[in-house]
């Protein structure tokens, strides 16, 4: 995903970052993630002044994730067309699991 400089406001790759593994940390499968993921974002002091991410509705956030783990997905399946040795299983299990290493990496 290519970040830049935006004409109005747009997610950056910190955002997506704590999105994808929040959304990992809380349970990709329940019920009400997204509305968890809302929360999280309010209380993340990493985005206390982040007004643009703290706005966003349940539902907005339900679509930029979607987007990113189609996105990741996307590039996993490129990533196993050019290795052709290992399943996309094998090598992450989820799109989530491999953001969440980065996440560890960067200590958000």
């Amino acid at each position: 995903m290519q970040y830049g400089t935006n004409k109005g406001k747009h997610y950056n790759e910190e955002e997506d970052r704590f999105l994808v593994c929040m959304l990992y940390q809380l349970g990709i499968d329940k019920e009400n993630v997204y509305d968890e993921l809302r929360t999280e974002v309010r209380n993340a002091p990493l985005f206390r002044f982040d007004w643009f991410l703290k706005s966003r509705t349940a539902a907005e956030l339900q679509r930029r994730c979607n987007t990113l783990i189609t996105l990741i997905e996307r590039e996993n399946a490129e990533l196993e067309e050019r290795e052709g040795r290992r399943s996309l299983w094998e090598r992450n299990r989820t799109a989530a699991e491999l953001l969440h290493r980065l996440r560890n990496e960067k200590q958000i």
